[in-house]
């Protein structure tokens, strides 16, 4: 098998999940295509490396993880920035959002984000997300089980507020 044929399986394959899980993490569609692109262009550098892993799923997925994390710190930096730099509608307070699967993310820290959005959005099974994570399966289930409280509690905040509790 040819190395482009390699890139071209790996992309096929593995394209929706990265897409996926970088609109979930950026909220921002424009921003998650930017991340998945970047993911694939490191693909398609290492695709020899990734094609003769046991897990090339969970190398991408690491990676796109990796990446979103990246974009995150660079637009948490750039929000700070003063005289007239504002933020895109995008990124304002999670209540203004229409997606609700973003405003229940939102207020998650990144573990339990990632292990939501693997297991829940992109449908890996819990073994499959504790090896992206690089941890183990307990964990992966503490971090579910903490994820859903918030979210629970973050619908149950909103819903008091909207019927002005």
């Amino acid at each position: 098998m040819t190395h482009d044929r390699d890139f071209e399986m790996l992309y096929q394959k593995h394209r929706d999940a990265v897409y996926t899980l970088a609109r979930r993490y950026l909220k921002s569609p424009e921003s998650a295509l930017d991340a998945t692109q970047d993911v694939f262009l490191k693909v398609f550098d290492w695709r020899k490396k990734i094609a003769v892993e046991p897990n090339p799923g969970a190398y991408i997925c690491r990676m796109a993880i990796n990446r979103c994390i990246d974009i995150q710190r660079k637009e948490s930096w750039m929000s700070r920035l003063p005289f007239g730099f504002d933020k895109p509608a995008e990124t304002r307070d999670c209540a203004e959002e229409k997606d609700e699967v973003d405003f229940l993310l939102a207020p998650l820290n990144n573990d339990q984000k990632t292990a939501v959005i693997l297991k829940e959005i992109v449908g890996m099974t819990v073994e499959e997300t504790a090896g992206v994570c690089r941890t183990d399966v307990g964990t992966i289930k503490s971090r579910l089980s903490r994820a859903r409280d918030k979210m629970r509690e973050t619908l149950e905040r909103r819903q008091r507020h909207d019927h002005g509790q």
